[in-house]
């Protein structure tokens, strides 16, 4: 290093030990069984253990540590090294790699880089459209319905430790649209994903995600344990909590690590491996698979309610399920022709894809009976044309590549 980087570093460390020992003595713990007195560190207003990091600064590899009743720097490696990443309180060098997750992420110059394949283990749900369901277990149904509802949570109660929720609102004059979801990592990590996609709410301060690279999430200076980047035009978030999400403008994913089978449920359905309980109500009872579901949906609405008409009738009961698209074959043919026009040069090459075509017929239908004109419809199918794009390269397995 040159004597520019080496001012540098002799900067940054002054900088951060002299706010250090700005701080006031912590209380002392004495230790009975040893004998030794360990004091703990005041940082920021904050009480820190011994031991505990108290600032990392990935950029020199540094950490600052509490260490009987002093912060103290802490390298990497050799004083000098840079660019190292950070997740969960932990610096790693670079070239390391982040296991243990859906897909692995390694650390380089430009930050945390996904790299490979999703894990064969992991299980995949999406939402999509106006909203089309396919389950972690991989079973396929529509639902309707408005309103917030758990998508994915690792529990049954209506404060999870952490999951995926959705607001789902009126469109085509009849369905209901994917609107504000939610990923809560655990309670101190809560991310708000609107129509603006790479432009999110971290515990209510604005992020946005960087245009190179993963970085953790940050507001108010705080990092948290959630690493955010770009695929394609859509936002990728890898939690501490071993779920991933995938957020698109008409399209929700969420990938659950093998360690929450039979820990999670939601309108994803009981992740198990298994899609015959799929339809897992919040009591806990297994109801029938249909294609058109209604009290096991109706199950998983949410307290967190933005919309007032949801908020009135919390014991309501579940929406009818009826026929929405009344289409006659005639204009069934015509709409399967025009879907297949549009799609079938993804859908005819991938093995996994056929219900998209399926849903398209209906989106289509929807449009139609809602008065649409020809031109929303076509800007409808390019929407259409995006997902399946997106569901092509998901079962492809080469996120971020």
């Amino acid at each position: 290093m040159g004597a520019a980087g080496d001012m540098s570093m002799r900067c940054v460390l002054l900088a951060l030990l002299t706010a250090a020992a700005a701080q006031p003595e912590g209380p002392r713990l004495i230790s009975a069984n040893v004998g030794i007195i360990q004091v703990d560190c005041c940082f920021n207003d904050t009480v820190v253990d011994h031991g505990q990091v108290v600032f990392n600064l990935p950029s020199k590899c540094l950490q600052l540590v509490c260490n009987y009743g002093k912060i103290i720097p802490r390298f990497l490696g050799d004083p000098g090294r840079s660019h190292c990443c950070e997740f969960d309180g932990l610096l790693y060098a670079e070239g390391a790699e982040l296991a243990g997750h859906c897909v692995v992420m390694q650390c380089t110059r430009k930050g945390w880089i996904p790299r490979g394949d999703i894990d064969d283990c992991c299980k995949h749900c999406s939402v999509y459209d106006d909203p089309h369901f396919v389950t972690f277990d991989g079973y396929r149904y529509d639902w309707h319905g408005y309103c917030n509802y758990s998508v994915a949570q690792t529990d049954r109660t209506y404060n999870p430790e952490a999951g995926v929720f959705s607001d789902f609102e009126p469109c085509f004059g009849g369905p209901s649209c994917l609107g504000r979801s939610t990923f809560k990592d655990h309670k101190h990590t809560v991310i708000s994903l609107g129509h603006s996609v790479f432009n999110l709410l971290v515990n209510g301060d604005p992020y946005a995600v960087p245009l190179v690279g993963a970085e953790p999430v940050r507001c108010s200076s705080k990092v948290h344990p959630v690493l955010a980047w770009r695929n394609g035009q859509c936002t990728m978030l890898l939690g501490s909590s071993k779920l991933m999400v995938q957020h698109c403008r008409h399209r929700l994913d969420v990938w659950a690590h093998p360690t929450h089978a039979d820990n999670l449920d939601g309108l994803c359905g009981h992740f198990n491996f298994y899609d015959a309980d799929d339809f897992t109500s919040r009591q806990g009872d297994v109801h029938p698979l249909e294609y058109l579901p209604s009290t096991f949906p109706h199950s998983w609405r949410t307290l967190d309610q933005t919309d007032y008409r949801c908020r009135q009738c919390k014991s309501c009961p579940p929406p009818r399920v009826e026929r929405l698209c009344r289409a006659d074959e005639r204009q069934l043919a015509k709409y399967t022709s025009i879907c297949e026009k549009h799609l079938g040069s993804v859908i005819d090459r991938t093995e996994g894809l056929e219900g998209y075509l399926e849903t398209c017929v209906f989106d289509i239908c929807m449009m139609y009976q809602d008065r649409r004109n020809d031109r929303e419809v076509q800007d409808w199918l390019g929407i259409l044309q995006k997902n399946v794009n997106m569901a092509h390269m998901i079962i492809n397995l080469r996120l971020g590549e």
